[in-house]
């Protein structure tokens, strides 16, 4: 009897815990995926240079002879801008494999898609848009990509 009270008392002291459950690797980054996120971060470094500057020479372009607002090219630097910083933290999203940054891949394509129609429209030169006729089937095959990989993404 002494030794039932002993077992209950030291079951008392210290309850037994069950280790958690083994952590696995954390899942590898698909090459494709790494590719992607750099030229996606590229892109957006590259964006944020050119807004800064549109907003910084936004009166230079009409001395130069562009016939638009100053005001106007200030703001569109300031969108350019702000697109330059989604693109960037869309790419750090990839590389790090978050799963929101899936749901921001498509956003780049899309946003270039608008600027390319605004600027044929405002300019009335199709060129610019024409060329990047490819572009809506490259987005496609890389969302349909990143829907195949989803699972690595936490």
């Amino acid at each position: 009897m002494a030794k039932e009270e002993e077992k209950t008392r030291q079951s008392k002291q210290s309850p037994v815990q069950t280790p958690p459950p083994p952590m696995g690797p954390p899942p590898k980054r698909p090459m494709l995926a790494s590719i992607i996120s750099i030229i996606i971060m590229i892109v957006g470094l590259l964006t944020i240079t050119t807004g800064a500057l549109l907003i910084a020479g936004g009166g230079m372009l009409v001395q130069l002879g562009l016939n638009v607002a100053p005001q106007f090219i200030v703001a569109f630097g300031a969108i350019i801008l702000l697109m330059g910083v989604v693109f960037l933290g869309t790419g750090v999203g990839l590389w790090k494999l978050k799963k929101w940054a899936l749901y921001l891949v498509a956003m780049p394509i899309v946003l270039y898609l608008g600027i390319l129609g605004g600027s044929a429209a405002i300019t009335q030169d199709l060129g610019p848009a024409l060329v990047c006729a490819p572009v809506p089937i490259v987005a496609i095959v890389l969302l349909l990509y990143f829907v195949s990989i989803r699972k690595r993404f936490r």
